[in-house]
């Protein structure tokens, strides 16, 4: 018997995450606001922004409010949270590109994206978090900005065994790569829920 992938398990897990993903995550994905407020402050021209796991599409409307007149590229795994991101958002012909399929598989657009966000993505693929930063590396301006928020750390064993039956690695070592790639323009490891869990966020230009 053949074993599912990862990317498989995630496809599946969405396919009926889809329809309550905004009801039950906003208790969850804590960060994500401020983040793009402090992308806004660094980069407020930035023309051409992607976001990969964009999900059913917050991050996305919250991108359009700050950034008017960027282009915006929006990629998940998930063709059903891309039919929730779509049906969400305001189309602006040429400003806004869903694509559907794994990030490592479309083809790479060097020196491309101002902006390249990861919202609470990288814990579900962990052992394709320096392969998807060096991507993202290869795809940003010189000067660009990987944006990153996600979960950290939890003292909780309970929980965090909860989270990984929920696909989520936690007690990832992720600033090592991060800033040997980019220059940090914001580090932060911040609790929720009075340290239940800690999640982290990371802004970093592109030498």
């Amino acid at each position: 018997m053949e074993t599912l992938s990862q990317q498989e398990k995630l496809q599946s897990y969405y396919k009926w995450h889809a329809h309550i993903y905004d009801a039950s995550r906003w208790s969850f994905l804590f960060g994500r606001t401020s983040l793009i407020q402090h992308c806004k402050k660094i980069n407020p021209g930035a023309e051409h922004i992607m976001e990969i796991g964009c999900g059913t599409g917050s991050n996305l409307k919250k991108l359009q409010s700050h950034f008017p007149g960027s282009q915006i590229t929006a990629c998940d795994l998930s063709e059903d949270m891309l039919h929730k991101a779509s049906k969400k958002m305001n189309h602006h012909a040429g400003r806004l590109e869903f694509k559907n399929g794994d990030y490592l598989d479309f083809s790479d657009r060097p020196n491309t994206f101002d902006i390249i966000l990861f919202s609470y993505i990288l814990t579900m693929v962990p052992d394709q978090f320096e392969t998807l930063i060096e991507k993202a590396n290869r795809e940003l301006k010189p000067g660009g900005l990987i944006a990153i928020v996600d979960f950290d750390s939890s003292p909780s064993s309970l929980f965090t065994q909860w989270m990984k039956k929920n696909h989520v690695k936690l007690n990832h070592h992720w600033r090592a790569p991060l800033q040997k790639k980019f220059t940090a323009r914001l580090l932060a490891k911040k609790p929720a829920y009075a340290g239940v869990w800690n999640y982290f966020q990371f802004v970093g230009s592109k030498p």
